[in-house]
């Protein structure tokens, strides 16, 4: 039996078997007019709604504030980009996060030249890409 996966919409938990819909609703609307007995739907979290709104280009992605954010969560951006950006390919997230830990326990932040400064792979050439996740 062959599955259309293209056709699906989201929901959140409200209670117990009961579901609200929240993103693509004009594919359960479609379907209720089409009189479809099934109809595929993927249940999200708040987590999971907010990266798919910000993949659609619903809302823009939150970026993480470098000055005040924790080793484990500078980190995990950093293995995203290194994911998401062939030029970061070769960059060991958690070094680059604790150096830049240590780094902003003894100096004010201004901007995030800085970076470039702590030997860890991260050159000027990657501060445009690196300001798209990161604020001071």
């Amino acid at each position: 039996m062959k599955r259309d996966l293209g056709s699906t919409f989201n929901v959140r938990v409200v209670a117990e078997d009961e579901y609200e819909a929240v993103m693509n609703v004009q594919i359960l609307d479609g379907a209720r007019e089409a009189k479809k007995e099934f109809i595929w739907c993927v249940v999200v979290d708040d987590e999971i709604e907010k990266q798919v709104a910000i993949e659609l280009g619903q809302i823009e992605a939150v970026r993480v504030k470098i000055s005040t954010a924790s080793e484990a969560e500078i980190a995990a951006t950093l293995e995203h980009l290194k994911s998401e950006e062939s030029g970061f390919s070769r960059i060991k997230p958690q070094k680059v996060a604790k150096a830049i830990v240590e780094y902003r326990e003894n100096n004010t932040l201004s901007d995030l030249s800085f970076v470039t400064k702590l030997k860890c792979g991260i050159g000027k050439a990657k501060l445009p890409v690196l300001s798209e996740v990161f604020e001071v």
